[in-house]
């Protein structure tokens, strides 16, 4: 289908605005340097608003070359219009810096595009949040995710992507009924801009190093959505029932609480897991206790207070439209489970070949002082991708220059050993 290859052209696009190379410091340069870390191990800088034709030009030879090669791509089809309709014509310019520090990496990536909410851009959400999860969950989550995925301008991107592409049959089943909702996708979308908030808490004490049970001994987990509780009133009572679980239901003060019977309980390992649809707040939770849940809803002790997390963001953005976390507790108890798991073979025969950089990536995962963090963040002026990990923006730049290199290293491997595989059968070299 077309639209599965166009939405190739955002990532081939961006990633090769990572990897030009900088140069020397031009005016408009000053808004994408204040932005990241000019101090740091590595810096890219690339003023990108009168390179425009010259990457468009580009992707129309990337767009022909896989025409020619069999792709469906209808005729039609130009990067001109598809950078208007995906918002990338609205770059200007990009800057990226990496600083080792604390055994791990600070990473800043900007893309300056004046602040348009087009294309792309426009499904981050709005400009300057404040994150939710540091102030949502309690200290000692071990993992914290946030993902906000604002759908309400999908439509019309989807609809001139398809005229473009002469998608007929898409552009009609945009426009076709949903029975269960009575409206349409396009009418469904542009109601969508949900938050999905979720926490695990896990044992990381010394006894879940190496037993698989213990690490959930005890653990609590929980979401919660805001943003849906309209389209769980029109939902509920299929999905209720499709469940096959019969849920005990209460309702006080616009509060409905969903819980599994006591006698199934001890199917969950001994939790309480409730559905809780908080019409007060427009908030779904879904947790593993009702204690845990009033945890998260008492605002004291959280994740925002805690030295851990404190650590981990330091000299990230503040701001946040999503953002991960995980705790240095939490790669740990990974890691050590994966070795004990290593050492059992419960991976299995295939597992072998893989076996030596797979051990190289357990290392550097626990390397860093401190925990893993990761945040997406709009401003007036652009986007911002920034991390604390184990690899530095310019290390995934080499393993993308390498990669050609290793698909073709893969495929000379296969014909040594006589193995060429194509979609429709098996060729063996010198068969005859």
């Amino acid at each position: 289908m077309i639209l599965k290859n166009l939405s190739l052209i955002p990532i081939i696009v961006l990633s090769s605005l990572t990897s030009l190379t900088a140069q020397d410091f031009h005016p408009s340069l000053t808004t994408v340097a204040s932005k990241i870390n000019t101090a740091a191990d590595h810096i890219t800088m690339t003023k990108l608003d009168g390179d425009l034709a010259a990457i468009t030009q580009y992707v129309e030879i990337i767009i022909k070359t896989a025409r020619n090669n069999g792709e469906a791509i209808p005729e039609n089809i130009n990067a001109k219009e598809l950078f208007t309709i995906l918002g990338l014509n609205s770059l200007k310019a990009s800057a990226s810096s990496a600083k080792e520090r604390d055994n791990a990496w600070i990473n800043h990536s900007y893309l300056e595009n004046g602040g348009k909410d087009t294309g792309i851009f426009s499904l981050l959400g709005k400009p300057n949040q404040t994150p939710i999860v540091p102030t949502l969950f309690p200290a000692g989550t071990d993992l914290a995710l946030q993902l906000q995925l604002d759908l309400r301008k999908l439509a019309p991107i989807l609809t001139q992507l398809a005229k473009l592409s002469g998608e007929e049959q898409m552009l009609k089943l945009m426009e076709e009924n949903i029975p269960q909702l009575n409206m349409t996708p396009t009418q469904l979308l542009t109601k969508l801009n949900p938050t999905f908030n979720i926490a695990l808490d896990v044992n990381t004490s010394e006894s879940a190093q190496t037993n698989p049970l213990a690490i959930v001994a005890g653990a609590n987990a929980i979401i919660r959505i805001d943003g849906l509780n309209w389209l769980w009133d029109k939902l509920s009572d299929q999905i209720i029932a499709k469940s096959g679980v019969p849920l005990e239901k209460s309702e006080v003060d616009g509060i409905i609480t969903y819980t599994i019977p006591a006698e199934m309980r001890g199917q969950f390992m001994g939790y309480s897991p409730q559905l809780v649809i908080d019409n007060t707040t427009n908030h779904i939770w879904i947790t593993s206790s009702p204690e845990f849940l009033t945890k998260c809803k008492s605002g004291q002790d959280t994740l925002a207070d805690s030295a851990p997390f404190k650590a981990a963001m330091e000299h990230l953005p503040t701001n946040a439209n999503s953002m991960m976390y995980l705790s240095k507790g939490f790669l740990q108890t990974a890691k050590s489970q994966y070795d004990n798991a290593a050492k059992t073979n419960i991976f299995g025969p295939k597992f072998t070949p893989n076996k030596e950089i797979i051990d190289r990536l357990m290392v550097d995962i626990t390397e860093s002082d401190k925990g893993w963090a990761m945040i997406l963040t709009k401003d007036t002026d652009g986007v911002m991708l920034a991390s604390r990990g184990p690899v530095g923006l310019p290390h995934l730049n080499y393993l993308t220059s390498l990669a050609p290199f290793m698909t073709a290293f893969g495929t000379y491997a296969k014909i040594q050993n006589n193995e060429i595989h194509l979609p429709e059968e098996k060729i063996t070299p010198n068969a005859h």
